[in-house]
């Protein structure tokens, strides 16, 4: 129930230090609504506090792709069997007097999730004793993060009309943290496109002439399910348009600016992407087969479940903290192509090409945006280990490759060309190397039957 008394709220403004006018005229910042809903918890402003503070789940940082201002916020994430509950803060600061609510609760169905994929951050040494990050935060010094990405069905109000919506969940990895989240970063593999969210996004009406919709997405940044195949948008600024499920097979977006594009769904089928920018751009469940990425650079980009079957990838830049799991990458030129520390758990390469591709340990400095505090641990310089677990890499020519730290876990290299890598069959103890030819030009036989 809630409670409100005028002796209450005369010793809450005496608490907090401050008269009523100038309550009237300004806003709290966030120290004062915690002293608020800590000391007051019944205050209409803060119903949810306590789920939020002290509730079950991960303590973390949230972003949802398509949600107001769109920014990071800190969150609590709670997982179980039915899906996964959020708590979170609004966005803007409430009058002093409102009795409005600060707090959200949003609750995402386990059948209206379609993508899960994840990454880890970790520190690197250079950066683990420095003294902006002991400042910040000196005990414990906590040098581990564990990055997911969730693509769900949006609601029916949901801003541009979009059916999905990513929320990207940044947290410490701690012992309860993980636990907390485990179970919904292994549940990726049953849950990718399982119920065809993603499939019905690209069910595009056939335009006669498209030239409108090329001129609204110019002019607007917004698309969602146009027909722009066979578009010309050569060195188009696109940044931060919103394409989801839009057809482009065919188009020619040669140097196009697509930084941080929302392209859940969208057709690139035999497209020009060459020397595009689609650095942070979210691509799950995308269709690149046979697109030209010719020095593209995707770095960042979430490539989850997306068909990128016979494309041209040579020279691209894949590097962390680029997630590409569960991608389809049969028959695709990955040659000289960087993929340092990118995440390729499960991901189909049979008869890929990645000669001279380097897929060493990456370091990666990531600067936080304008809108976050210098206190992020992300100003800061992060490792990752390029993760091939369980991909499959049958018949695949790695020759010349930089394989240095690369994790092979129960990953499939039947056949595969690793002349001239920087491998040791010591290195490749839980992988499947029947047949492969190895570094020094050996054939091995083991793990032959």
């Amino acid at each position: 129930m809630k409670v409100r008394i005028f002796a209450t709220f005369l010793i809450l403004i005496s608490t907090l230090g401050v008269d009523l006018s100038y309550a009237q005229s300004q806003r709290f910042n966030e120290q004062q609504l915690e002293q608020l809903c800590t000391q007051f918890p019944f205050n209409g402003r803060c119903e949810g506090f306590k789920e939020f503070m002290y509730g079950p789940g991960a303590q973390a940082e949230c972003l949802f792709k398509f949600f107001e201002k769109e920014p990071e916020r800190k969150c609590r994430v709670s997982v179980t069997e039915q899906g996964l509950t959020v708590y979170f803060k609004e966005i803007d600061s409430l009058d002093f007097v409102s009795s409005q609510s600060r707090y959200r609760k949003l609750k995402i169905p386990t059948n209206q999730i379609f993508a899960i994929s994840s990454q880890r951050w970790v520190m690197s040494d250079r950066e683990r004793n420095t003294s902006v990050i002991e400042k910040y935060r000196p005990i414990p010094l906590l040098i581990q993060f564990l990055n997911v990405e969730v693509g769900f069905v949006a609601a029916s109000n949901s801003p541009n009309n979009n059916r999905s919506n990513i929320l990207k969940i940044f947290v410490e990895e701690s012992p309860i943290n993980y636990l907390n989240l485990f179970g919904l970063v292994n549940s990726a593999p049953k849950v990718l496109l399982d119920n065809g969210i993603v499939a019905q996004l690209d069910t595009v009406e056939p335009a006669k002439d498209n030239s409108q919709q090329v001129k609204q997405l110019l002019e607007t940044k917004q698309c969602i399910k146009c027909d722009l195949r066979g578009a010309n948008l050569e060195k188009a600024k696109l940044e931060s348009a919103n394409l989801e499920g839009a057809n482009l097979e065919g188009a020619n977006l040669a140097g196009a600016d697509l930084k941080n594009t929302y392209l859940v769904g969208a057709n690139f089928s035999k497209a020009n992407l060459t020397k595009a920018n689609l650095e942070a751009a979210k691509l799950v469940g995308a269709n690149l087969s046979e697109a030209n990425l010719f020095d593209a650079d995707l770095q960042g980009a979430n490539l989850q479940g997306a068909n990128l079957q016979s494309a041209n990838l040579s020279d691209a830049n894949l590097i962390a903290p680029t997630m590409m799991q569960d991608a389809n990458l049969q028959n695709a030129n990955l040659s000289e192509a960087s993929l340092d520390g990118a995440n390729l758990e499960r991901a189909n390469l049979q008869n890929a090409n990645l000669e001279k591709a380097s897929l060493r340990k990456g370091l990666v400095y990531i600067n936080p945006d304008k809108n976050r505090s210098d206190r992020s641990p992300r100003a800061a310089e992060f490792e990752f280990q390029t993760n091939l677990s369980q991909a499959n890499l049958q018949g695949a020519n790695l020759s010349g490759a930089n394989l240095s730290k690369v994790i092979f876990d129960r990953t499939n290299l039947q056949e595969a060309n690793l002349t001239g890598t920087n491998l040791k069959e010591r290195d490749l103890a839980n992988a499947n190397i029947c047949g492969a030819t190895m570094s020094d030009g050996s054939r091995s036989d083991r793990t032959c039957q």
